[in-house]
């Protein structure tokens, strides 16, 4: 065997090592999703370029936060005003809410477009890597070829210099199609940074009317209602329930509430004994509620009522003990002044602003008290008074904020990833 023939036994054999090798690395690709193929090749690189805007969107939350605090503190201290003024008020926050509402659903159409967009470049990404690697491969084959007939000696059968101009262009052409390749990759995997970035910023423009929403101005709006009497309604059912804490500790029964129900047992149902304690039968009549309605000036009080009744009426409801600091539902009493700096709890008895619920411990002076005073649509001198506690100003420093050393840890290793090697600390 000569020479030229064991160069030739060797190329072959080398060429199908490596064709082998580059089908094993493309069915492992191809086997792999989309997402996992960008988190092993360019997550940190794409990482490192999102963190670099991070800032941008620290000074957005800070402002939107601010905002919100405004309007809090606002609703807050806003004091009592006319009917007129109430009106205008209660038709200003409806406006605002409508508006936030359409630049919430405006801006969810954006994202949905944004997020389509996204998953359709990281598709286009995961394509032209597996192109890239491909063209990669051929670029590196020819460029062995190139070289090995750089090697060649002539002879007479053998026309070296036609085969190294044959093998020159057909690397040149195999390296421009891989750098085109990847000049394209770059592309897509900036425009992918740049979508990213605007995803998160409208995420938290989305999340910051929100909270205006719900801290802000439906609060406003609650309380413009209750100032020009649209929430405040004449109270024509009341209702007395005893909690489950109340049933099961026993604090009270309803055989001692019974002195204070002036239903009409044939309509609501009966009350019957079960055990211990009295309890209300299944009105054999359907919307009974209805035939109380018929009696003008009327009050009616009902203890151990259905859903029914408790979905029209106001409910009171008999608790073992009370200590009431959150909110409740649609009620906006505070539980905290930030401009007054005083925390507010509720003891014996609590009524809500809108005359819809109360919360009473068992005692058989207070609950009379308390229905009489909800029989008078919650007019006259309150009953519900809470006990203001003094709160003590804690300063805050945003370096012990966990959140803000993530971000600057963050962008610190953005700006050391100058390359897509760069490592990703986890």
């Amino acid at each position: 065997m000569t020479k030229w023939e064991r160069m030739l036994k060797r190329k072959e054999a080398r060429e199908s090592f490596n064709a082998k090798k580059h089908e094993e690395k493309l069915k492992k690709i191809k086997d792999t999703k989309p997402t996992k193929f960008l988190r092993r090749y360019k997550s940190g690189w794409i990482l490192g370029n999102f963190l670099q805007v991070s800032y941008t969107g620290l000074v957005i939350v800070i402002a939107f936060t601010l905002l919100i605090i405004y309007i809090v503190i606002a609703t807050q201290t806003a004091s009592a005003i006319t009917e007129d003024e109430a009106k205008t008020e209660l038709n200003e926050a409806k406006k605002l809410i409508k508006d936030t509402n359409e630049k919430i659903r405006a801006i969810s159409v954006k994202i949905h477009e944004l997020e389509t967009n996204e998953n359709v470049l990281k598709n286009k990404i995961y394509s032209m890597n597996v192109k890239l690697i491909e063209h990669d491969n051929e670029q590196k084959a020819a460029k062995r070829e190139y070289r090995h007939t750089l090697d060649l000696k002539p002879s007479k059968d053998n026309n070296v210099e036609k085969k190294v101009e044959e093998a020159k262009t057909k690397y040149d052409k195999a390296l421009k199609t891989y750098n085109e390749t990847k000049n394209e990759v770059t592309k897509l995997e900036k425009e992918l940074v740049e979508l990213i970035v605007s995803l998160r910023n409208l995420n938290i423009e989305k999340k910051i009317l929100e909270d205006s929403l719900q801290y802000g101005y439906f609060d406003r709006l609650t309380k413009a209602k209750i100032a020009v009497g649209v929430k405040k309604s004449d109270v024509k059912f009341i209702t007395i329930s005893l909690s489950t804490a109340c049933e099961q500790s026993k604090c009270m029964k309803y055989s001692d509430l019974v002195e204070y129900d002036n239903t009409v047992q044939k309509v609501s149902g009966s009350l019957v004994q079960v055990g211990d304690d009295i309890k209300r039968s299944t009105p054999k009549m359907k919307n009974y509620w209805a035939w109380y309605q018929q009696i003008p000036q009327f009050k009616l009080v009902t203890i151990d009522p259905d859903y029914q009744m408790i979905l029209r009426a106001s409910n009171i409801v008999v608790v073992p003990e009370l200590i009431l600091l959150t909110d409740r539902g649609n009620d906006k009493n505070r539980s905290i002044d930030h401009v007054k700096n005083e925390r507010y709890e509720w003891h014996d008895v609590y009524v809500s602003d809108d005359c819809k619920s109360a919360l009473v411990e068992p005692n058989k002076e207070l609950i009379p008290e308390l229905i009489n005073f909800m029989k008078n649509n919650c007019d006259g001198e309150p009953i519900s008074i809470p006990k203001k506690i003094k709160l003590t100003k804690t300063p805050f420093d945003i370096n012990d904020s966990p959140s803000y050393a993530e971000i600057v840890k963050w962008n610190k290793i953005a700006k050391e990833c100058k390359t897509k090697k760069c490592v990703i600390e986890k």
